[in-house]
C-alpha cells in the first residue's frame, strides 16, 4: 500500500510540476484522474471474496494504464524542480490538480476499506502489486 501511495503521489507531483506541451499536460492530468476514479469504482465494488476475485483483472488493467501514464510522464521530462515553474503549472491547471487530489483521496479511502479486511485484501494481493 505504501508503494501504491508513493506511486500516486509521484504521478501527481510530476504531472503538476512538469513542463511540457499544453495538449499533453491536460491529457496526462485527465488520464491520471480517470485512472484514480476507475480504481475507486473497483474498490467500492469489492464487498466479499467473490467480488474481490472478480476485481483482480480490473485492478491489473488499471495498473497497466498507470504504468503507461508514468512512462508518458517520464518521456516528457516531468522533473522540474524550479519552484516558479511548479507554481505556474499549479495555477494553470488548478481545476485538474484539484480533481486529481479529490480523486486520489476518494480512491485511497475506498482502497483502505478493502485492505483493512484481511479476507478481501488477501484476494486482491497479487493484483495490487501491479499498482506499485
Amino acid at each position: 500500500m505504501k508503494k501504491m501511495t508513493k506511486l500516486m503521489m509521484m504521478l501527481l507531483m510530476s504531472l503538476v510540476f512538469a513542463s511540457f506541451s499544453n495538449e499533453s499536460e491536460k491529457a496526462l492530468l485527465d488520464d491520471t484522474a480517470k485512472a484514480m476514479e476507475e480504481l475507486t469504482k473497483i474498490f467500492e465494488g469489492i464487498t466479499d471474496k467473490k467480488t474481490a476475485g472478480e476485481a483482480n483483472p480490473k485492478i491489473l488493467a488499471v495498473g497497466k494504464k498507470l504504468k503507461a501514464i508514468e512512462v508518458r510522464a517520464k518521456a516528457l521530462n516531468l522533473d522540474t524542480k524550479d519552484p516558479k515553474a511548479q507554481e505556474a503549472l499549479k495555477k494553470k491547471y488548478k481545476a485538474e490538480v484539484e480533481k486529481i487530489e479529490a480523486a486520489g483521496k476518494k480512491m485511497m479511502g475506498a482502497m483502505m476499506k478493502v485492505m483493512m479486511n484481511p479476507d478481501l485484501s488477501k484476494e486482491i494481493q497479487e493484483a495490487m502489486k501491479s499498482l506499485n
